[in-house]
């Protein structure tokens, strides 16, 4: 008779415990998780050096930016870039604000606007459970599967 040691009997316990779980949601046809959710953040809002570092994505560097328009920076392609809100060009590597373009304060018009505190703020959306910043206008919300 094979007798399991006790790292064994532990794992195929937690392997059941998972199975179980899996089970008891396929059988409800709903299991909840909890979702990193709020309101969309601009670098641009931030209005003190402390309260722009706060927010994973924006830097403490003056800059033109647009308040309304919101580009993706990374992870799109030129033409999904410039068909976006129609206030976003491609600058070779990434999607910026047509704004991001303008290094003069004085030229920063037509729609832009000069902030200290420039960048793309990380989403409350792009957090997991785990690290979801509560204490910056995030919050977690249950969501069904």
């Amino acid at each position: 008779m094979k007798h399991e040691s006790i790292d064994e009997m532990s794992a195929s316990r937690g392997f059941l415990m998972a199975a179980l779980l899996v089970l008891a949601c396929a059988m409800q046809s709903a299991c909840s998780v909890r979702q990193c959710t709020g309101r969309q953040v601009f670098c641009n809002d931030n209005r003190t050096s402390n309260y722009c570092s706060q927010y994973e994505g924006c830097s403490w560097v003056p800059g033109c930016v647009n308040p309304i328009d919101y580009c993706p920076g990374n992870g799109y392609s030129q033409q999904n870039c410039e068909s976006y809100m129609g206030g976003c060009v491609w600058t070779g590597t990434k999607c910026e604000s047509r704004c991001a373009s303008i290094t003069d304060q004085t030229a920063c018009t037509g729609g832009c606007v000069w902030s200290n505190c420039t960048g793309v703020a990380k989403q409350c959306s792009d957090y997991s459970e785990d690290n979801c910043p509560l204490d910056r206008d995030c919050h977690l919300e249950d969501e069904t599967l």
